[in-house]
């Protein structure tokens, strides 16, 4: 057994993102879905990459189902209709091929937020040099669906709740962006 003597602070060089991701996931064996043969992804939950093989830039993500996660994300990039708009920028300049689905770490679906919330902090991602997440939060579109919103007033002065906010959102041709302002109540958008 070979002993390499721990360096300290000072004589550590800067990693790029792509051998600080590398080494954070050393342990783990990564299940990779190349574009011929996309069946290794399985159909389970567990915490993701999508990875820009051109510029190591990657974004990280949890599912219920690995497998239809990964058909979701290819097809909306692939449709130019990826909510995440660095991510869909990125592919549109560098193609489907620099891009690979990665299985990080298979999980439990009641331990999928708190996971992911610990890769988006070890990994750093919504630094957007490194990754191309956004919110420095991991939410599931249920968590954001169900909670009850108050404070918001129709035209005619009365409070509104929503109740449900991809509904009301969906019903008032409000896009992610806004729902996201809504979400975190600091907007001056109307709710009528």
């Amino acid at each position: 057994m070979l002993l390499i003597p721990a360096r300290s602070r000072k004589d550590r060089t800067p990693r790029s993102p792509a051998a600080r991701r590398q080494r954070i996931i050393s342990h783990g064996k990564l299940i990779r879905a190349s574009e011929r043969d996309p069946s290794p992804i399985p159909r389970i939950s567990g915490i993701y990459f999508i990875v820009c093989k051109a510029t190591d830039r990657f974004y990280v993500g949890s599912a219920v189902n690995l497998h239809e996660r990964r058909r979701s994300h290819w097809t909306a990039l692939r449709g130019g209709t990826h909510g995440n708009k660095h991510l869909q920028r990125a592919w549109r300049l560098h193609g489907e091929a620099n891009f690979e689905f990665q299985v990080v770490e298979l999980v439990r679906p009641s331990r999928l937020l708190a996971t992911e919330q610990s890769w988006l902090d070890k990994t750093n991602c919504i630094d957007l040099s490194i990754g191309f997440n956004i919110l420095p939060r991991a939410l599931s579109r249920a968590s954001v669906a169900v909670q009850a919103r108050k404070g918001f007033f129709d035209p005619h002065g009365r409070p509104v709740t929503i109740k449900n906010l991809h509904k009301f959102c969906r019903q008032n041709r409000l896009g992610f962006v806004s729902m996201m302002r809504l979400y975190k109540r600091g907007t001056k958008l109307k709710s009528h």
